[in-house]
C-alpha cells in the first residue's frame, strides 16, 4: 500500500543520483550558452591578433557585431508590446463577457508594476533573442503589492532533462542559484538549511569565501503535486540542503466558506493552501516552430553567426585594402644588377633626400567597390529576415523607391512585428494568469486588504489576455493609417 502524498518517503541517495545525472547532461548546454554570449560580444584584441600573426602589423580588424545588432532590432518591439500599454492584461468575465473590467485591469497592472518589475522581462527578451528561449519564474513574495513576483532565470540556470518539449511534462526541473559562503551560512537561520551540509559547501571555499557557490532548487512532481527541495551540484553530499516540502505559492481554495476563513484567521490558525499541480515556470521562445524540442529553438546567435563572420571578413578586407592602396610605394628603377642600397630596402623614404638610384613610385590597386555592394546587400537581406522590411527597402541602393513600395514595406513590417510578438503575448498571458490567481487568493484570505476593487468583483472567474495585442498593435495600425492619409 503506497503512503498518502502527504507522507511521501524521500530517498536522498536516489534523488541525488537523478539530479546529478540531469546536471551532468546539462553541462553541454551551459557551454553552448557561454559560447553564444562570447560570439555576441565579439571582443577583439588587435595586439593579440598581431602577435599570433593573424593580421599584419599595419593591418586592422573590423568586427561587425551582427548578432548584437539583430537583437537590437528585435528587442524594441518586444519591450514596446509589454510597456507601451497602460495595462498589462485584459480581463474578460467568463460568466458575463459584457461585464466591464477596466478598473480591475488598471488595479492589477498597478500592483504588478512594482519597483523594477520590468527588469526580469528585459532580461528575458534579451536571453530569448540570443539563445532561442528563456524562462520566467513566478514566486510568492509578500513584500510585493500583490504578493507575487516575476523573476528571470538565466538560460543555463534552468536545468531540465534532454529531449524536453514541455517543462510541465518533466518529472523534475531545477533552478540553479549562486551564493557566497557568507550568504549560505545565513540561510541556516533564515530558511532552515541543513547546517552540516552548508558547512561542507563552505569548507571547500574556506580560502576563497567571495567565490560563488552553486546550489539548486529542485521542483519535482509526485502524484501530480509539485514538491520542492534544495540540493547541490557537488558530489559527496549526505543529505538535502533543505528537506522536501510541498510547493507553496499562496494559492487557496476559493470555494471555502468565507466565515471559516475569518474564523481560522481570528484563531491564529493557518489556512490550508491549495496543492500546486504545475511548475510556476513560463518559457518565452524566440519563435514557434514545428520542432518542439526546447534546445532546438534557435536565437540570433545561431541565425546570424554566418552573417557576422561574412560581414567582418568583407569589411576587414575592404578597409585593409583601402589603407594599403592609399599608401605610396617605391621601387628602384634601372638597376641592371639588381643590387639595392640597404638604405632603400623596405624602409621609409627620407624627406628632402638624395637617392642613389632613380625610384619608380606606385600604389596597390584599390579594392573593388562591388565589395561594399555585397556587404550592403547582405545587410539588407538580414534586415528583411528580422522583420525590418521598411528599413531594408529604404536601405536598398538601386532604383527610386515609390510611395507604394514604401507603404507596402511598412505594412509588411507591421505583419512581421505581429508575428514576432506572438510568443511574447502567450508568455505575458501565462505569467500574469498565475500572478492573478495568487493575488486573487491573497485577497480572498484577507492578506491583501488595500486592493481598490470590490471583493465580489475580484472573486469572479476571469480569462486574461495580453493587453499589447489590442493596445500596442492597434495603436501602430492607427498611426500607420494616419500617416498614409497625410499628404
Amino acid at each position: 500500500i503506497e503512503p498518502p502524498v502527504d507522507e511521501v518517503q524521500w530517498d536522498f541517495t536516489k534523488e541525488q543520483e537523478e539530479t546529478q545525472r540531469m546536471f551532468n547532461s546539462w553541462k553541454t548546454e551551459e557551454s553552448k550558452a557561454e559560447t553564444r554570449r562570447q560570439i555576441r560580444r565579439f571582443d577583439v584584441n588587435l595586439d593579440e591578433k598581431r602577435k599570433r600573426l593573424e593580421i599584419e602589423p599595419d593591418e586592422t580588424y573590423i568586427p561587425i557585431r551582427a548578432i548584437d545588432q539583430a537583437i537590437g532590432n528585435i528587442k524594441p518591439s518586444q519591450i514596446a508590446f509589454l510597456e507601451s500599454s497602460k495595462r498589462l492584461v485584459i480581463f474578460s468575465d467568463v460568466l458575463d463577457p459584457s461585464n466591464p473590467c477596466e478598473d480591475l485591469e488598471m488595479a492589477f497592472s498597478a500592483g504588478m508594476r512594482y519597483n523594477k518589475w520590468n527588469v526580469a522581462w528585459h532580461k528575458a527578451f534579451d536571453s530569448t533573442d540570443l539563445h532561442g528561449a528563456s524562462f520566467l519564474d513566478i514566486r510568492f513574495d509578500d513584500s510585493k503589492p500583490l504578493h507575487c513576483a516575476v523573476e528571470h532565470v538565466s538560460r543555463e540556470f534552468l536545468v531540465f532533462p534532454d529531449g524536453t518539449k514541455d517543462i510541465q511534462q518533466c518529472e523534475r526541473v531545477a533552478r540553479v542559484y549562486e551564493y557566497t559562503a557568507h550568504e549560505l551560512e545565513g540561510f541556516v537561520q533564515t530558511y532552515g538549511f541543513n547546517q552540516a551540509e552548508v558547512q561542507r559547501l563552505v569548507d571547500v571555499k574556506s580560502e576563497k569565501r567571495n567565490e560563488l557557490i552553486k546550489i539548486a532548487r529542485v521542483y519535482k512532481k509526485v502524484k501530480g503535486v509539485v514538491w520542492v527541495y534544495w540540493t547541490t551540484e557537488r558530489t559527496g553530499s549526505q543529505d538535502f540542503l533543505k528537506q522536501p516540502v510541498k510547493l507553496q505559492l499562496g494559492l487557496y481554495d476559493l470555494t471555502m466558506d468565507p466565515m471559516m476563513v475569518e474564523q481560522l484567521t481570528a484563531q491564529g490558525q493557518e489556512i490550508p493552501q491549495r496543492d500546486v499541480e504545475f511548475y510556476p515556470i513560463v518559457m518565452l521562445p524566440f519563435e514557434i516552430i514545428e520542432d518542439e524540442l526546447i534546445t532546438n529553438i534557435k536565437g540570433c546567435a545561431a541565425k546570424e553567426i554566418t552573417t557576422q563572420e561574412a560581414l567582418t571578413e568583407l569589411w576587414t578586407n575592404m578597409v585593409n585594402a583601402s589603407k594599403k592602396s592609399s599608401r605610396v610605394y617605391a621601387s628602384v628603377e634601372n638597376s641592371p644588377n639588381g643590387d639595392i642600397s640597404e638604405a632603400l630596402q623596405a624602409k621609409p623614404l627620407p624627406r628632402n633626400g638624395i637617392y642613389q638610384r632613380a625610384l619608380k613610385f606606385w600604389n596597390f590597386p584599390p579594392p573593388d567597390p562591388s565589395i561594399l555592394q555585397i556587404a550592403q546587400s547582405l545587410s539588407t537581406v538580414k534586415l528583411q529576415e528580422q522583420g525590418q522590411v521598411n528599413f531594408a527597402a529604404m536601405n536598398r541602393k538601386d532604383s527610386r523607391k515609390t510611395a507604394e513600395e514604401i507603404s507596402s514595406a511598412t505594412q509588411a513590417q507591421q505583419l512581421a512585428m505581429s508575428a514576432d510578438v506572438a510568443t511574447v503575448s502567450i508568455a505575458v498571458r501565462e505569467v500574469y494568469t498565475i500572478c492573478w490567481n495568487i493575488a486573487q487568493s491573497q485577497i480572498f484570505i484577507g492578506a491583501i486588504n488595500d486592493f481598490p476593487i470590490a471583493r465580489d468583483k475580484v472573486m469572479r472567474l476571469y480569462k486574461l489576455s495580453a493587453a499589447g495585442d489590442v493596445d500596442v498593435i492597434q495603436r501602430n495600425e492607427l498611426k500607420q493609417l494616419i500617416q498614409n492619409m497625410l499628404p
